[in-house]
């Protein structure tokens, strides 16, 4: 698998991408806000990055990584925002190598640790993400839009 950071050229693709997730999350949002959104994230490298998951030469899916400070964890935190692998690459164990390959590349930007949000509609998950060492804390995150 080969990992590269989107760029301004990928938007396209992303759009693309991103349509596909939010159709199985049930995420209504337009392909201008979309656009407007990843634009955005492109110019705020510091906070987000995309990283764009290749297999030989076919794009199979994204990652988004978001990063904050953490007095819990002495450090930056990096935080799992979309991941996404298309259908027909599921099942094949490419998300558990994305994540691996995400892990190196931020741990040399000095991440301490990483977080992922599980939704309850899909309890699978859970297990996935402790097959790959994360481990549930005893609080759940709320948020409030502004």
């Amino acid at each position: 698998m080969k990992i590269l950071e989107a760029k301004s050229s990928d938007i396209p693709l992303l759009i693309k991408l991103m349509s596909q997730f939010n159709i199985e999350e049930s995420i209504k949002l337009s392909v201008e806000a979309m656009k407007k959104t990843i634009e955005l994230s492109l110019s705020n490298r510091n906070y987000i990055q995309t990283f764009i998951a290749y297999e030989g030469h076919s794009v199979i899916g994204y990652i988004h990584i978001c990063y904050s400070f953490s007095f819990e964890y002495q450090g930056l935190e990096a935080s799992i925002d979309e991941i996404f692998i298309l259908k027909e690459f599921r099942g094949l164990g490419l998300a558990k190598v994305l994540i691996d390959d995400i892990e190196n590349e931020i741990k040399s930007k000095g991440v301490v640790a990483i977080r992922a949000d599980v939704s309850d509609e899909k309890p699978w998950l859970d297990g996935f993400y402790k097959r790959l060492g994360f481990c549930q804390v005893g609080y759940r995150p709320y948020y409030k839009q502004l």
